[in-house]
């Protein structure tokens, strides 16, 4: 249903642009996994990580505002990281709610630390 200005009319009666239109910004994609890195310095939320490989019985600790999505980049290959290159069956093993970037990387550093002791 069209009212007289050309827009679409909702089934409640109000108007709104149609989709073909092509108004610019009205359907705003879902971050990618590069500009996930970039949000994640005005996310309050940060988390530690540790993840483990059962192929190679390893552990890596890492931290992130997106664990699921690190995750998926480490299985795949694509996290910059060497460290976990070597496996691709790494799964959650455990994740440490922080307040910011700042704390995570504080305990992950802290936890790095206790491997090499």
């Amino acid at each position: 249903m069209h009212s007289q200005s050309g827009r679409a009319l909702s089934s409640v009666g109000s108007e709104h642009l149609v989709y073909t239109e092509g108004v610019g910004g009205s359907n705003p994609s879902a971050p990618t996994k590069d500009s996930q890195e970039w949000l994640s310095f005005f996310v309050l939320m940060h988390f530690v990580y540790i993840l483990y490989t059962p192929s190679k019985d390893r552990y890596y600790v890492g931290e992130s505002a997106f664990v699921s999505g690190r995750l998926d980049q480490h299985n795949e290959g694509l996290y910059k990281g060497a460290a976990t290159k070597l496996a691709s069956d790494w799964e959650l093993f455990l994740e440490i709610e922080c307040s910011d970037r700042s704390q995570a990387l504080k305990i992950e550093r802290f936890i790095k630390k206790q491997k090499r002791t």
